[in-house]
């Protein structure tokens, strides 16, 4: 076989077995969940995975947040400091989340959250389907300008007992 027929061969296999992955969890590719998991609280700063940015969580409504379809707050800055409000669209920050899923589990929410931004570096993301109770990660992703950053916040999810 010539080399380019290999890499042909390669190729398709990869593109065949990146095609077969059709759930969320398999494309994540952070680090696994840490044993045991560590659920992250309101009104506390925690670093991205890299660093580059500082966020706060807060909620809109019950905390532990409650099975069923929630909301909640995050606040952002670019560690060392608060992100300044800029008029260029491609500096200011932009903050992005997928399918929230039971940590060690196969559930994952039916829907994508959608992300609302209401104030420079504030977004409420609405819409978190949480459908059962247990830890849940949510896959955030923070970009701006040339920095891009990832975090995977993990929240208790209690029933509404």
């Amino acid at each position: 076989m010539r080399c380019d027929s290999k890499l042909r061969w390669i190729g398709g296999l990869v593109l065949f077995a990146g095609a077969a992955c059709d759930s969320y969890s398999c494309r994540w590719t952070d680090e696994p969940f840490p044993d045991p998991v560590q659920t992250h609280d309101v009104e506390q700063r925690y670093a991205t995975d890299d660093g580059a940015f500082e966020l706060v969580l807060h909620a809109d409504g019950e905390w532990p947040l409650v099975a069923g379809t929630t909301s909640l707050r995050i606040e952002t800055s670019l560690r060392g400091g608060a992100t300044q409000p800029d008029p260029d669209p491609d500096s200011r920050p932009a903050l992005f989340i997928d399918r929230p899923y039971v940590e060690g589990g196969d559930l994952v929410a039916q829907s994508e959250p959608v992300v609302v931004e209401i104030g420079p570096a504030e977004w409420r993301i609405e819409g978190l389907a949480l459908a059962a109770e247990g830890v849940w990660a949510l896959p955030v992703w923070l970009e701006q300008g040339d920095i891009d950053d990832s975090i995977e916040l993990y929240v208790e999810v209690v029933g509404d007992d």
